[in-house]
């Protein structure tokens, strides 16, 4: 009878996961590049960026790219990072050329030749999102938590119940789940993302989300499984291959 309790109790959950997420695509993957630029070349970085992803040959990739400026907090876990480069695809296919530098083009190799110059890589994650909506990288401003979780089970269900709830008020507000598959910080599972329009409209969702009995629930049902390891902010500065 436990056995068969328990069974009932999962089968439940996965039915709550499966009907409320309506754009989970679990096939997606993402890449990530975590640099820390040197003032006195951002602007060149940002050009060659530009000028590679503005190309003809570019134009064929198979992934939307987002250019990110980190905010509040230049340390991610114990990295120094300034920007992040995020390379998202709708399938493991997206990357199966992934690694080998930027082509060598006229645009490739100035990109080469800037990052060289100016960049430093501090880290490289491959993840995938769990719970996303593309259509949420149309927000400028996002937070993101670093989290261990224990149980993601549990952590999944929780999520998605606050989601729900998210999304049925006035808050302008979108959250997201994703999985760190490779290269994250020690003990960093999972990561949290709140978005939204610009900071004041952030901010505006935050109290009022703080403050709701959903959030209570979910923190409540979640601190004895999940750790957050840190935390920042991002402001996406640019945006290619979106459509």
């Amino acid at each position: 009878k436990l056995i068969l309790k328990k069974m009932k109790k999962l089968l439940i959950i996965l039915s709550i996961l499966l009907t409320s997420i309506s754009n989970l695509n679990a096939q997606a993957y993402w890449a990530c590049l975590n640099m820390q630029v040197d003032p006195e070349g951002q602007e060149q970085v940002v050009e060659a960026i530009e000028n590679l992803m503005g190309s003809d040959l570019f134009s064929q990739a198979p992934w939307s790219v987002t250019l990110n400026e980190v905010q509040f907090n230049s340390k991610i876990g114990n990295l120094e990072v300034t920007h992040q480069l995020c390379f998202l695809g709708e399938s493991s296919d997206a990357f199966a050329f992934w690694g080998q530098g930027p082509p060598p083009s006229v645009e490739g190799i100035m990109l080469f030749n800037a990052l060289n110059k100016y960049v430093d890589f501090e880290q490289s994650i491959l993840g995938s999102p769990l719970i996303f909506d593309p259509n949420n990288l149309n927000s400028n401003f996002a937070g993101v938590w670093g989290i261990n979780v224990k149980d993601p089970l549990t952590y999944a269900k929780e999520f998605v119940k606050l989601k729900n709830f998210i999304d049925s008020s006035d808050s302008s507000g979108t959250f997201e789940l994703h999985e760190a598959i490779l290269g994250a910080q020690p003990g960093v599972t999972h990561y949290f993302v709140a978005r939204s329009e610009n900071l004041k409209s952030w901010l505006d969702s935050r109290n009022q989300i703080v403050n709701s009995k959903a959030f209570q629930s979910f923190f409540a049902n979640t601190r004895e499984v999940s750790e957050t390891l840190f935390n920042f902010g991002v402001r996406i500065v640019k945006r290619y291959n979106m459509d």
